[in-house]
Formats: C-alpha cells, structure tokens, sequence
C-alpha cells in the first residue's frame, strides 16, 4: 500500500502540542513506510479562523523540523490544500449524493427545529433529525419536484442533510481502528447531519472525506476526539462507493492536574506552555522558554508510544526508523512538564558548548557586557551541566559577569553568626597581603586559624560570589572572575553580615 497521511488542523487559533503530537506521529509514520505527509488546512469554517493562526501551524512545523511533502505552500499534485478553495469539489460530490437520494435538501427554519426540539425534550428525548422524524419536516423528500424548485426560486435558504438510515437498512456499521480494534455504530442512532451549510460551504464533516479520498490518503492518523464521527464518516464512505482508509486515533493527552484533556487554557492558567512556538507577545511557548525542538520531539513521541527496551533519548531520525502505530496506547498520558525539562537537559548535553556559548553571547549582548574579561567559552563550558533550559544560561552565568546585588535569604541565614564574620575577614586580610598565593591554601590557613570546618568557609565564599549556595565549584568562580572581584565581592557580603 503506498502511504500517504495527513495533519488536517483547522485555523481556528494557535496549534497547541496535541496537535503536534497528532502531526509527529502522522510524519514519523510516513516517514518509516516511505510514504508522503501533506499538510492540509481544514478552514471550512471562515467565521471561526483566526488571522495568523495558518502561519502558526507552519512556523510550529518549521521549528520541529517536521519537513511537509505537499501542502498549501508546499504544493503538490493533488491541490489545492485548503478547504476553502475545494468548494467547487464539495458541490459536486453532494449533488452526486442527492441524486443518488442519498441527500437531501432541507427548507426547515430555525423556528421549526426549535418547536420540534423542545417538543422532544418536553417527553424526556434528545431532539435527533433522522430516519424516525424526517417525514414530518420541510424537505426534498417529502416534497414533490415541483414544490422543491418553488422554494429555490423564491430564495428560500435550505441545508443539505445526509440521509444516514432508513427503516430496513442494515443499523449496524462496523470499522477496524489499529489502536483501538472493532468499533461498531448503529446507524438508527445517529442524526441526518448537514452535509452543506445555509451559506452554501460543507461541514467539516463532508469537505474532511471527500478531502482524504480525492488526496488518496491511506491512513487517518488523529487524535480520539473524533471517534463520535467516525460512524459518520464510515457512512459517507459507504455511500460515495469508497474504500475506507486505514484509522488510527491517538490518546488524548491529559491535563498535568486534575482530569481531563489538555487544553490551551491550561498553561495559562497553571504557568507552563502549551504551544511550541510563539504565539502574541504574552503567551508562553516552549520556543520562548528555552527548549530545544529535539527535546519537544523526543518527548512528546513517547507521549503514547514507546518502542521497547531502555532506551529513552532518541534524535528526530532515530525516531523515523523506530516509529510503529501498533505499538500506540489506547491510554491518554498526562502532560508531565519536569519530565519535559528532563528531555531538554539531555539534549542539551548532547549539544556542542557552542550552543550555551552563543546564547550566552546573546544574554551579554541585551544586556549591553562587552568588555568584560571573563571569556564566555569558559563559562559556557562550566554552566553547561547545570542548564536544563536555554532560557536558564544567563541566571547560571550572571554571576561571572555582575556581583550579586541580593543573598538567597535562607542562606544567607545560616552564615549569620561571629565564626563566618571572623573568617571572612581573616581570609580578605591573607589574601590582600600575600601577592603569591593560592585559594586552597588561604583556606586551610583560614580553616586552622579560626578553628572552623573548610565547607563553612567555602559556603560563605560561593554566597559572596553567587549569592547563593548553588552554582558551578568555588574554585572555578574564583579562578575565571579573578582576585580583586573576588576580594570586592567577599567584602560586600562582610559589610551585609555587619548590618
């Protein structure tokens, strides 16, 4: 079977890592089987697109290094790859359905469907426009010829509506998902849904099937949310005469708190980022909070699936010989964002130092640093194990280039007493008067003549130079900042003891 897949998001706002990970999965996919990933842009529904939000989902991609075979930029040979310009291509597979008597026109008003629905609810009922109903409402099939072109003449607005079931048709329909297995539908249970809108554009529904056949799409790859339409779209496949392709719907991912599927809402509401790139000024992206793509892909690729054994950092190409949709869980995963940190700082690892190099570079640059003396490729080569986020490197390098102007207020704490005061300034006073001298010894002698453990003067050394008790070894601060920055900084946090 030759594969070709598809992410098909709508540009209703900014694509968050559901998507993503429903997009990867499809790319992976194609990418094992030789096969083509298109990207198609589903925006039948121009009152709810949102300007920016097409170049989002591309620039998303772009920076995950998912690479797109055909779509709305890309091209290719079954364009064009937005919904909106395929309206012609809907007309027409809908006209085949009502001839067909498959389809009909509905001149029903939303008052009529008001009256009936409350009628319905007033007995207890769900209001369902179907196989058991439609008999008593305004359409094409209780209607004769000439009454249905009286109404088109007139202008009366209509709707088209599938004719999903008729007493004595098989209720049942029956479809094979890889994740999932055998699901079947009884076809009495659903509705006649409008297949074309009163403002003459098709549903989401209609433009999505007719789409995946016209572009030969061998494998559905999306997330669960659509399973409720999947007898629907079983149902137009059957009734358009076409082969089903082959489904796959992915687990949800889930809320990091609490129950449920991860939404946009989520990080703005519990402070992390749920989307990969940026989107406006104010919203958190992963792009914007220091992670590597690389860290993103990894990730959110075991996010449902796992390939077996121990293994757990594996690059972009690792991941295309790997991937296996038989080996995806029915079960949705939370969003663990420490776990997500955790990724990154592997990746990061197995970045060149140039990479905390240049963003320290940067770092030094807005903040308008350029003679200072201590040399980034030094720092960056030191901070390096420290830094889980890109976004982290300055806070890890501040202090080579600027003192302290705080102490963390619990360490500074634990060092207010006599013994640090006192072995502060007899450490200034031996190192200000031996100009051959080296840090280790000026400590022991300090150790032994004040009677104090070496680790309290050593922490005292690291607040003086931090501000605060984590960072990179002592000896390495003092050796790159120098003598007299270390003696102006040790004198700084004697003068706060003194307060």
């Amino acid at each position: 079977m030759k594969v070709r897949v598809r992410f098909a998001p709508s540009p209703t706002g900014p694509l968050h890592i559901g998507g993503i990970r429903t997009a990867l999965y499809n790319y992976l996919f194609a990418k094992k089987n030789n096969g083509k990933f298109i990207l198609r842009i589903e925006d039948t529904d121009m009152l709810r697109s949102v300007d920016g939000a097409e170049n989002h989902i591309r620039e998303s991609l772009k920076w995950l290094n998912i690479s797109i075979d055909e779509g709305p930029v890309k091209g290719g040979l079954f364009g064009p790859y937005r919904q909106s310009d395929r309206n012609s291509l809907y007309i027409k597979h809908i006209d085949g359905l009502i001839s067909q008597k498959k389809a009909y026109l509905a001149f029903d008003s939303e008052d009529d469907l008001k009256r009936a629905r409350l009628a319905q609810e007033k007995k207890g009922e769900a209001f369902l426009y179907n196989w058991r109903n439609r008999k008593n409402f305004r359409n094409s099939l209780n209607m004769s010829k000439k009454d249905v072109e009286k109404e088109l003449n007139v202008g009366t607005n209509y709707v088209v509506r599938f004719k999903s079931y008729a007493k004595g048709d098989e209720k049942t329909i029956t479809v094979n998902d890889v994740v999932r297995g055998q699901i079947t539908f009884d076809k009495s249970l659903e509705s006649d849904k409008i297949l074309l809108k009163g403002d003459r554009t098709p549903t989401y529904h209609l433009a999505n099937v007719v789409d995946d056949c016209l572009m030969e799409i061998s494998h559905v790859i999306r997330g669960e949310e659509w399973l409720p339409s999947l007898g629907f779209h079983c149902q137009l496949y059957e009734a358009f005469g076409w082969k089903r392709p082959v489904f796959v719907h992915l687990p949800l991912i889930l809320k990091p708190y609490g129950k449920g599927k991860l939404s946009k809402r989520d990080g703005e509401k519990f402070g992390f980022p749920v989307f990969v790139v940026n989107w406006g000024k104010k919203s958190m992206s992963f792009e914007r909070d220091g992670y590597l793509p690389e860290a993103i892909i990894n990730y959110l690729a075991l996010l449902g699936w796992n390939p077996g054994g121990d293994k757990e950092v594996f690059t972009l190409k690792d991941l295309e010989g790997l991937f296996s949709i038989d080996d995806v869980s029915p079960s949705g995963s939370k969003l663990d964002i420490e776990r997500c940190r955790w990724f990154n700082h592997k990746h990061i690892q197995r970045k060149s130092n140039n990479t905390i190099k240049e963003k320290l570079l940067n770092e030094l640059e807005k903040r308008e640093i350029f003679n200072s003396p201590v040399v980034p490729q030094r720092v960056a080569n030191l901070i390096k194990e420290r830094v889980y986020l890109l976004s982290e490197v300055w806070d890890e390098a501040c202090y080579f280039y600027e003192s302290p102007e705080n102490y963390n207020t619990k360490d500074l704490k634990r060092l207010e007493n006599a013994s640090t005061a006192s072995a502060l300034i007899s450490l200034e006073g031996y190192v200000s008067k031996n100009l051959s001298f080296s840090w280790e010894k000026a400590i022991d002698f300090v150790a032994k003549e004040q009677n104090v453990k070496k680790n309290l003067i050593l922490s005292a050394i690291r607040l003086a130079l931090v501000g605060r008790f984590a960072g990179v070894g002592v000896f390495e601060i003092l050796s790159i900042i120098g003598k007299e920055e270390s003696l102006k900084r040790i004198n700084n946090l004697l003068s706060r003891l003194k307060e």
